[in-house]
């Protein structure tokens, strides 16, 4: 029941501080101090494991020694909301603070950095001391919850890191703060949970000999127990809440005294966070994702229709132009053939009879028409033997006509016969197979084909759609490395072939296809992976580079002169970075080449290898920078 109880209170404290931080930003009109991704990543950290290891947490061994608590008693009382509303208070009073002095000293970014790692911060350590309503964080065990302790750890150490690693920061949409900011940050956050225990410690003087019962481990007589009973059960009823007056006004002065002490530290000498001028390579990417297909794929497609009754090729097989793959039952074709035969055969015959009769009229027409000059037969009978003739011709005619015809039939019929036998189209490898000896096949172009012959399985291609800002940076020949997600940690290089001039419109937006020519030696790139793609639309090799970062900062006193003596000024087309020269700070004017996101290219500029560039600082407790 109590761990349940302190869960419960740590959780609605921690989101009930969070709500009250970003209410007061919002109704004193200041931009608000937390991001979605910020909310959502401190309620992931806080209120997960944390939570957990407070449930699980050990029992009071003298729990069974205490009286029963009322029946009516409830987990949420007055008590109970009164020290979650401090806690509240607390924490987001720290993490106010510390945004309000960001905004004051720092950029918006920078501020809500502070809020953000602050309000973690705060809630982490609040989770020690949220063992205990009673117990104050000095008389506790913690060797009794080590997992708590590593996960404060932990979370702790991941959320300095997330400060930074360039990804997360971008993420997280993080300025980078020094360790030294941090280590500030985790102190001040540390003082919601000190003046809540110190709060419990004034518990002590109200229940008599408590912290010896507590240190000798809970251990009590039962008579002991039932004379200091009613008294504990009290002052932990009214809790925290008796001390509300007094935490208000240790609140108050501590508030005064941080910020009287950052109005006092803040004009202390500056320090810098610097890194040497290198020289190196500036690489603009243009990052998209694409599939992966082979070069050449030919489809082996049925030409007729029929039950398969052999297959001879199995995924993974060479074959080559012309080798039978499969087979399709040829019996109904061969009936066509041998029927398409018969037909021409008589045909044929009567072809032969005709030509027989042909030759005959044409003899007695020959025949009658010399004696009908001689005028030894009448006209009757030389027109009658030239109708017999005429008719012996077309006769003819159509013979040979039905013959070519029947010749056409068969030949189409024997092509079908020949195509029950399904053979490869190309030299290559065997990729799919999608038959099974006794199915079906049909002649259409809708159905999947028996197999799939790739012609070179050591080279792929990747199809790509970039959008129409990317498109113009693009160019044939442009270098390509890209990974697949069954091999994250290897790239794969290519090339850029092919760029699509018609565009396609998705969603109203111009896109284009590209293809990507890449080497697959190895054989580990498959059809249909999909991979993530960078091109390298320009690169600069051993040039001067400076992180982005460098690019942002300005110190706080911007009337520094630069490195000619003269006052900070910038010129039209070119930037201003700061160097650190004989331990002050100097303003050079550069002028800026290629970036990458990461690295910028400087063109011209008083930049010596060595230089000091400087990247970050802190003046008096935290430092200044220009988005």
């Amino acid at each position: 029941y109590e761990n349940i109880q302190k869960t419960v209170q740590y959780l609605l404290s921690g989101n009930s501080g969070e709500l009250l931080l970003m209410t007061v930003c919002v109704v004193i009109g200041l931009p608000a101090p937390l991001l979605p991704i910020h909310l959502l990543w401190i309620n992931l950290v806080t209120d997960g494991l944390p939570a957990l290891c407070l449930a699980t947490d050990l029992v009071d061994p003298a729990v069974m020694q205490r009286r029963p608590r009322a029946q009516h008693e409830r987990i949420a009382d007055g008590g109970f909301l009164r020290v979650m509303l401090l806690t509240a208070v607390l924490t987001a009073g720290v993490s106010f603070a510390a945004y309000v002095y960001g905004l004051k000293f720092a950029t918006l970014e920078l501020a809500r950095t502070y809020a953000f790692t602050a309000l973690v911060f705060a809630e982490l350590l609040r989770a020690l001391g949220a063992r205990s309503a009673t117990r104050p964080l000095w008389f506790m065990n913690m060797r009794s919850n080590i997992n708590l302790l590593a996960v404060i750890g932990a979370s702790i150490s991941v959320q300095v890191w997330s400060q930074h690693s360039e990804l997360l920061a971008r993420f997280f949409k993080t300025a980078r703060m020094s360790y030294q900011d941090g280590l500030i940050l985790l102190g001040v956050s540390a003082f919601p949970l000190i003046v809540l225990e110190i709060i419990k410690s004034f518990q002590r003087y109200a229940v008599q000999d408590w912290g010896a019962e507590d240190r000798a481990g809970g251990a009590a007589t039962p008579s002991a127990v039932s004379g200091r009973a009613g008294t504990r059960q009290d002052a932990r009823r009214r809790g925290l809440g008796s001390q509300i007056p007094a935490a208000t006004g240790v609140v108050l002065l501590a508030f005064g005294g941080g910020w009287l002490t950052w109005s006092l530290y803040r004009g202390t000498a500056a320090h810098y966070v610097t890194q040497k001028i290198e020289r190196g390579s500036v690489v603009r990417i243009v990052t998209a994702s694409g599939t992966v297909n082979f070069a050449t794929i030919a489809r082996v497609e049925p030409h007729v229709s029929g039950v398969i009754r052999a297959l001879y090729c199995d995924v993974n097989m060479s074959v080559t132009a012309g080798q039978l793959c499969a087979k399709i039952d040829p019996r109904p074709y061969q009936i066509v053939v041998v029927q398409a035969k018969a037909d021409l055969t008589e045909a044929e015959t009567r072809l032969e009879n005709d030509k027989v009769n042909l030759a005959q009229a044409q003899t007695a027409f020959e025949r009658n028409e010399a004696l009908a000059k001689r005028r030894a037969i009448s006209r009757k009978a030389l027109n009658k033997s030239r109708k017999t003739f005429d008719r012996a011709q077309s006769q003819m005619k159509r013979g040979e006509a039905t013959a070519a015809q029947l010749q056409t039939v068969l030949h189409a019929a024997e092509i079908n016969l020949g195509d029950t036998g399904v053979v490869s189209p190309i030299d290559g490898t065997v990729i799919a197979r999608n038959v099974e000896v006794g199915q079906m096949v049909a002649e259409s172009s809708d159905t999947r084909p028996i197999f799939l012959v790739a012609a070179e399985l050591t080279v792929i291609h990747i199809d790509v759609i970039l959008s129409e800002k990317d498109i113009g940076e693009v160019k044939l020949g442009d270098k390509v490395l890209f990974t697949v997600e069954a091999f994250p940690n290897r790239p794969f290089a290519g090339e850029v072939i092919q760029i699509g001039p018609s565009p396609r419109i998705i969603q109203n937006v111009a896109a284009y296809d590209v293809v990507i020519r890449a080497s697959n030696s190895d054989l580990l790139l498959k059809p249909g992976m999909m991979a993530t793609i960078g091109i390298v639309v320009d690169q600069r090799d051993d040039v001067f580079r400076v992180p982005d970062q460098a690019l942002r900062y300005s110190p706080r006193d911007l009337a520094v002169p630069n490195a000619s003596g003269k006052p900070n000024a910038s010129l039209d087309g070119w930037s201003r970075l700061w160097i650190l020269r004989d331990g002050k700070p100097a303003a050079i004017t550069v002028q800026l080449g290629l970036d990458d996101g990461a690295y910028t290219e400087i063109v011209k500029g008083d930049l010596r290898p060595g230089d000091e560039l400087i990247i970050g600082g802190s003046g008096g407790v935290l430092a200044k920078q220009k988005p």
